[in-house]
C-alpha cells in the first residue's frame, strides 16, 4: 500500500509538472541586457502601431533618426524585455500592464507609449513642424 500511495503521488506530481507550463501565467522579467539607443516596440497587428508606422514610412525618418524596431506580439523575449524596461526604467507599477507603441529612449530616458506621443517624438527628433 505504501508503494502504491508513493507512486500515486509521483505520478501526480509528474502530471501536475507537466500540465501546468501551457497554463502557467507568470509576470517574470527578462533578465536581457536594456539598450541604449532609441527603442519602438511594437505589435505586428497593433493597429496604433500601423499609425507610427506610416508616419515613419511617409516622412522616411529611418534616414532622420536611428532607433531599433522590436516586435512584442510573436516574440516572447521582446515583450518581457518591454516589460523590463516599462518597470525599471520608466517607473510603471506593473510590466504587462504597457501597450505598444511603446517607446524607449535610452539616452535621454524617456518613455512614450501611443501613436499620437511616438509620432511627437519622431517629429521632434526629426526636426519636422
Amino acid at each position: 500500500m505504501k508503494k502504491l500511495s508513493l507512486a500515486l503521488l509521483l505520478a501526480s506530481a509528474i502530471f501536475l509538472a507537466g500540465c501546468q507550463g501551457p497554463f502557467m501565467s507568470t509576470n517574470a522579467v527578462s533578465t536581457q541586457t536594456i539598450p541604449g539607443g532609441i527603442v519602438l516596440f511594437y505589435g505586428d497587428t497593433c493597429p496604433h502601431c500601423a499609425i507610427v508606422r506610416k508616419f515613419l514610412d511617409d516622412n522616411k525618418i529611418s534616414d532622420k533618426v536611428q532607433f531599433t524596431e522590436t516586435e512584442v506580439y510573436n516574440n516572447q523575449d521582446n515583450a518581457n524585455l518591454m516589460s523590463q524596461i516599462a518597470l525599471q526604467k520608466c517607473g510603471f507599477k506593473t510590466g504587462d500592464q504597457v501597450g505598444v507603441p511603446f517607446l524607449w529612449d535610452g539616452p535621454e530616458s524617456k518613455c512614450v507609449v501611443g501613436d499620437v506621443d511616438a509620432i511627437a517624438f519622431f517629429k521632434d527628433k526629426a526636426g519636422i513642424k
